[in-house]
Protein backbone atom coordinates (compact mmCIF):
# COMPACT_ATOMS: atom_id res chain seq x y z
CA UNK A 1 0.00 0.00 0.00
CA UNK A 2 2.87 2.51 0.67
CA UNK A 3 2.20 6.01 1.33
CA UNK A 4 -1.45 5.68 0.62
CA UNK A 5 -3.57 3.71 3.17
CA UNK A 6 -7.32 4.54 2.33
CA UNK A 7 -10.32 4.80 4.52
CA UNK A 8 -12.84 1.83 5.15
CA UNK A 9 -15.45 1.43 2.77
CA UNK A 10 -18.83 2.04 4.20
CA UNK A 11 -19.91 -1.10 3.37
CA UNK A 12 -16.85 -3.11 5.07
CA UNK A 13 -15.67 -0.56 7.70
CA UNK A 14 -12.88 -3.06 8.96
CA UNK A 15 -9.26 -2.01 8.26
CA UNK A 16 -6.30 -4.71 9.26
CA UNK A 17 -4.14 -3.69 11.68
CA UNK A 18 -1.36 -2.62 9.11
CA UNK A 19 -3.76 -0.50 7.33
CA UNK A 20 -5.14 1.10 10.60
CA UNK A 21 -1.06 1.79 11.16
CA UNK A 22 -0.56 2.92 7.74
CA UNK A 23 -3.52 5.27 8.05
CA UNK A 24 -2.79 7.27 11.46
CA UNK A 25 1.25 7.15 10.50
CA UNK A 26 -0.01 9.03 7.26
CA UNK A 27 -2.68 11.30 8.85
CA UNK A 28 0.66 12.08 11.50
CA UNK A 29 2.64 12.80 8.37
CA UNK A 30 -0.03 15.20 6.67
CA UNK A 31 -0.42 17.18 9.87
CA UNK A 32 3.43 17.85 9.67
CA UNK A 33 2.96 19.63 5.96
CA UNK A 34 0.23 21.67 6.87
CA UNK A 35 2.37 22.48 9.89
CA UNK A 36 5.20 23.45 7.43
CA UNK A 37 2.48 25.68 5.19
CA UNK A 38 1.14 27.28 8.11
CA UNK A 39 4.78 28.69 8.73
CA UNK A 40 5.42 29.05 5.62
CA UNK A 41 2.64 31.09 5.12
CA UNK A 42 3.38 32.94 8.24
CA UNK A 43 6.50 34.11 7.21
CA UNK A 44 5.49 35.46 4.05
CA UNK A 45 2.45 37.30 5.52
CA UNK A 46 5.33 39.05 8.10
CA UNK A 47 7.09 39.63 4.53
CA UNK A 48 3.96 41.58 3.32
CA UNK A 49 3.56 43.26 6.29
CA UNK A 50 7.30 44.66 6.52
CA UNK A 51 6.74 46.00 2.47
CA UNK A 52 2.75 47.56 3.03
CA UNK A 53 2.92 48.91 6.36
CA UNK A 54 5.22 51.21 5.12
CA UNK A 55 3.11 52.82 2.51
CA UNK A 56 -0.15 52.21 4.26
CA UNK A 57 1.60 54.31 7.15
CA UNK A 58 2.91 57.07 4.19
CA UNK A 59 -0.55 58.42 4.39
CA UNK A 60 -0.06 59.78 7.55
CA UNK A 61 3.06 60.72 7.70
CA UNK A 62 5.57 60.23 3.99
CA UNK A 63 8.40 60.15 5.85
CA UNK A 64 7.68 56.26 7.03
CA UNK A 65 8.73 55.38 2.80
CA UNK A 66 11.97 55.59 3.32
CA UNK A 67 11.80 52.60 5.68
CA UNK A 68 11.11 50.84 2.26
CA UNK A 69 14.57 51.95 1.37
CA UNK A 70 16.50 51.22 4.42
CA UNK A 71 18.66 48.20 4.31
CA UNK A 72 18.02 47.38 7.49
CA UNK A 73 14.33 46.37 6.43
CA UNK A 74 14.61 45.25 3.08
CA UNK A 75 16.81 42.44 3.67
CA UNK A 76 15.28 40.77 6.29
CA UNK A 77 11.37 41.53 4.40
CA UNK A 78 13.95 40.04 1.52
CA UNK A 79 14.91 36.84 3.38
CA UNK A 80 11.78 36.45 5.16
CA UNK A 81 10.31 36.04 1.90
CA UNK A 82 12.18 33.82 -0.10
CA UNK A 83 12.26 31.44 2.99
CA UNK A 84 8.49 31.26 3.66
CA UNK A 85 7.64 30.79 0.16
CA UNK A 86 10.21 27.72 0.06
CA UNK A 87 8.66 26.05 3.48
CA UNK A 88 5.19 26.92 1.98
CA UNK A 89 5.97 25.03 -1.21
CA UNK A 90 8.10 22.34 0.64
CA UNK A 91 4.56 21.69 3.04
CA UNK A 92 2.36 20.96 0.00
CA UNK A 93 5.15 18.71 -1.00
CA UNK A 94 5.20 16.80 1.52
CA UNK A 95 1.50 16.74 2.06
CA UNK A 96 1.40 15.20 -1.61
CA UNK A 97 4.49 12.14 -0.55
CA UNK A 98 2.41 10.88 2.32
CA UNK A 99 -1.66 12.12 2.32
CA UNK A 100 -4.41 9.66 2.55
CA UNK A 101 -6.32 8.78 -0.81
CA UNK A 102 -9.30 10.40 -0.53
CA UNK A 103 -11.49 11.57 -3.62
CA UNK A 104 -10.46 15.27 -3.18
CA UNK A 105 -6.76 14.68 -3.68
CA UNK A 106 -6.94 16.57 -6.73
CA UNK A 107 -7.73 19.69 -5.14
CA UNK A 108 -4.02 19.85 -3.31
CA UNK A 109 -2.34 18.55 -6.67
CA UNK A 110 -3.91 21.43 -8.35
CA UNK A 111 -3.17 23.99 -5.75
CA UNK A 112 0.16 23.29 -6.18
CA UNK A 113 0.56 23.21 -9.71
CA UNK A 114 -1.52 26.82 -9.78
CA UNK A 115 1.17 28.05 -6.99
CA UNK A 116 3.76 26.67 -9.87
CA UNK A 117 2.28 28.48 -12.56
CA UNK A 118 1.59 31.56 -11.20
CA UNK A 119 5.69 31.58 -10.00
CA UNK A 120 6.12 31.51 -13.58
CA UNK A 121 4.39 34.09 -14.75
CA UNK A 122 5.40 36.86 -12.14
CA UNK A 123 8.78 35.84 -14.16
CA UNK A 124 7.65 37.82 -17.08
CA UNK A 125 5.95 39.91 -15.59
CA UNK A 126 7.93 42.97 -16.68
CA UNK A 127 8.11 41.76 -20.12
CA UNK A 128 6.40 44.17 -22.57
CA UNK A 129 3.46 43.09 -24.10
CA UNK A 130 2.73 39.87 -22.14
CA UNK A 131 3.82 41.30 -18.82
CA UNK A 132 0.18 43.17 -18.14
CA UNK A 133 -1.46 40.03 -18.82
CA UNK A 134 1.00 37.88 -17.19
CA UNK A 135 0.03 39.99 -13.84
CA UNK A 136 -3.53 39.36 -14.34
CA UNK A 137 -2.94 35.45 -15.23
CA UNK A 138 -0.93 34.85 -12.14
CA UNK A 139 -3.15 36.97 -9.61
CA UNK A 140 -6.23 34.66 -11.13
CA UNK A 141 -4.03 31.10 -10.24
CA UNK A 142 -3.25 32.18 -7.28
CA UNK A 143 -6.85 33.16 -6.33
CA UNK A 144 -7.44 29.55 -7.47
CA UNK A 145 -5.10 27.69 -5.50
CA UNK A 146 -5.88 29.24 -2.49
CA UNK A 147 -9.32 27.91 -3.19
CA UNK A 148 -8.39 24.62 -4.30
CA UNK A 149 -6.06 24.77 -0.88
CA UNK A 150 -8.83 25.41 1.28
CA UNK A 151 -11.32 23.12 -0.08
CA UNK A 152 -8.86 20.40 0.32
CA UNK A 153 -8.89 21.58 4.00
CA UNK A 154 -12.87 21.84 4.39
CA UNK A 155 -13.08 18.29 2.93
CA UNK A 156 -10.39 16.85 5.59
CA UNK A 157 -11.81 18.38 7.92
CA UNK A 158 -15.05 17.05 7.25
CA UNK A 159 -13.77 13.82 7.04
CA UNK A 160 -12.10 13.65 10.18
CA UNK A 161 -15.53 14.76 12.18
CA UNK A 162 -13.74 18.39 12.85
CA UNK A 163 -16.27 20.48 12.08
CA UNK A 164 -15.27 24.26 13.04
CA UNK A 165 -12.76 23.42 11.04
CA UNK A 166 -14.82 22.73 7.91
CA UNK A 167 -17.04 26.11 8.38
CA UNK A 168 -13.90 28.22 9.09
CA UNK A 169 -12.24 26.55 5.32
CA UNK A 170 -15.76 28.05 3.89
CA UNK A 171 -15.90 30.85 5.65
CA UNK A 172 -12.27 31.79 4.87
CA UNK A 173 -12.95 31.13 0.96
CA UNK A 174 -16.01 33.20 0.73
CA UNK A 175 -14.20 36.38 1.79
CA UNK A 176 -11.30 35.91 -0.36
CA UNK A 177 -13.94 35.60 -3.45
CA UNK A 178 -15.76 38.67 -1.62
CA UNK A 179 -12.29 40.84 -1.19
CA UNK A 180 -11.32 39.81 -5.08
CA UNK A 181 -14.87 40.35 -6.47
CA UNK A 182 -15.10 44.09 -4.54
CA UNK A 183 -11.64 45.01 -5.14
CA UNK A 184 -12.11 44.52 -9.38
CA UNK A 185 -15.44 46.40 -8.84
CA UNK A 186 -14.23 48.93 -6.19
CA UNK A 187 -12.67 52.12 -8.72
CA UNK A 188 -15.91 51.93 -9.99
CA UNK A 189 -18.13 51.96 -7.14
CA UNK A 190 -15.84 54.61 -5.27
CA UNK A 191 -17.06 56.82 -8.57
CA UNK A 192 -20.58 56.31 -7.86
CA UNK A 193 -19.93 57.35 -4.33
CA UNK A 194 -19.85 60.75 -2.30
CA UNK A 195 -16.42 62.30 -2.12
CA UNK A 196 -16.02 62.17 1.23
CA UNK A 197 -16.91 57.96 1.13
CA UNK A 198 -14.68 57.40 -1.81
CA UNK A 199 -12.21 55.52 0.79
CA UNK A 200 -14.93 52.74 1.33
CA UNK A 201 -14.47 50.26 -0.82
CA UNK A 202 -10.82 50.08 -0.44
CA UNK A 203 -10.96 49.82 3.16
CA UNK A 204 -13.54 46.71 2.79
CA UNK A 205 -11.11 45.60 0.28
CA UNK A 206 -8.35 45.87 3.22
CA UNK A 207 -10.42 44.05 6.10
CA UNK A 208 -11.44 41.34 3.99
CA UNK A 209 -8.06 40.42 3.37
CA UNK A 210 -6.58 40.85 6.47
CA UNK A 211 -9.43 38.71 7.59
CA UNK A 212 -9.22 35.88 5.05
CA UNK A 213 -5.47 35.77 6.55
CA UNK A 214 -6.08 35.60 9.91
CA UNK A 215 -9.03 32.69 9.18
CA UNK A 216 -6.76 31.26 6.87
CA UNK A 217 -3.72 30.57 9.57
CA UNK A 218 -5.63 29.74 12.03
CA UNK A 219 -7.59 27.68 10.29
CA UNK A 220 -3.77 26.29 8.96
CA UNK A 221 -2.84 25.86 12.21
CA UNK A 222 -5.57 24.33 14.06
CA UNK A 223 -5.94 21.51 11.57
CA UNK A 224 -2.63 20.66 11.90
CA UNK A 225 -3.03 19.71 15.44
CA UNK A 226 -6.77 18.28 15.03
CA UNK A 227 -4.74 15.52 12.49
CA UNK A 228 -1.88 14.89 15.00
CA UNK A 229 -4.01 14.23 17.79
CA UNK A 230 -6.75 12.62 15.22
CA UNK A 231 -4.00 10.26 14.26
CA UNK A 232 -2.67 9.67 18.34
CA UNK A 233 -6.28 8.44 18.58
CA UNK A 234 -5.94 6.01 15.99
CA UNK A 235 -2.59 4.34 17.24
CA UNK A 236 -4.35 4.43 20.64
CA UNK A 237 -7.03 2.35 19.69
CA UNK A 238 -5.06 0.09 17.57
CA UNK A 239 -3.18 -0.78 20.52
CA UNK A 240 -5.85 -1.18 22.81
CA UNK A 241 -7.55 -3.07 20.23
CA UNK A 242 -4.16 -5.12 19.39
CA UNK A 243 -3.90 -5.66 23.33
CA UNK A 244 -7.70 -6.76 23.75
CA UNK A 245 -7.23 -9.68 21.00
CA UNK A 246 -4.24 -10.69 22.25
CA UNK A 247 -6.07 -11.58 25.83
CA UNK A 248 -8.94 -13.21 24.36
CA UNK A 249 -5.71 -15.55 22.83
CA UNK A 250 -4.38 -15.60 26.31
Amino acid sequence: MGNSPIFADPSNPQLSWGEQQETANAIEQFSVGLWRIFIGSLLVTVALLGIYLPIIAAFFDAAMLQLLRDPRLSLPVLLCSIAGAWIYFSGKQHCLAFTLAVQKRYLLTGSLGCDIVAFLFRLVRDVPVIGESARGAASILVLVGFLMLLGFFAYLAKLIGARVSYFMGIATGAMAVGAMGLAFFSGNMAGLMPPAWAWLPLAIVGLLLIMTMLTYLILTATLSFQLKHFSRFLKQSLAEEIAEAYADVD
